[in-house]
This record gives structure tokens, C-alpha cells and sequence, in this order.
């Protein structure tokens, strides 16, 4: 499930669990501080540097 703009709160990351999504993405470009959801998603636009991608998917960051 993808959180759009970082548009949650602990009743939202509750119910998507209790509908049974184990992954939940936020772009709200946070760093990943625990191994809960939401997991950071990194967003490529149309300005993205192609250097800044590569870093990025080479790294397996998100």
C-alpha cells in the first residue's frame, strides 16, 4: 500500500495492518528509523539527477 504525501497516522498504519498489507510506503521522505511501517520511498522526478538515482539504486535505499 502506498500512503500518499505522508497522509497517516497510527490508526491508518492499524487498519491497513489489520487488512492484512504488510508493506506500507510513504513518500513523505523520512528516513527509515525502524523496521516498521511506513518504509521511505524515494521519488524520481522529472528534475531527478540521473547521478542521485544511481547512488540510490545501487546503495538499496529507498
Amino acid at each position: 500500500m502506498g500512503l500518499p504525501f505522508g497522509r497517516y497516522n497510527r490508526r491508518t498504519l492499524v487498519r491497513l495492518s489489520d487488512q492484512g498489507y504488510v508493506h506500507v510506503y510513504s513518500s513523505d521522505g523520512t528516513p527509515r528509523l525502524r523496521a516498521t511501517n511506513p518504509i521511505p520511498r524515494w521519488s524520481v522526478r522529472k528534475d531527478t539527477d540521473l547521478k542521485a538515482l544511481t547512488d540510490v539504486v545501487a546503495s538499496g535505499t529507498s
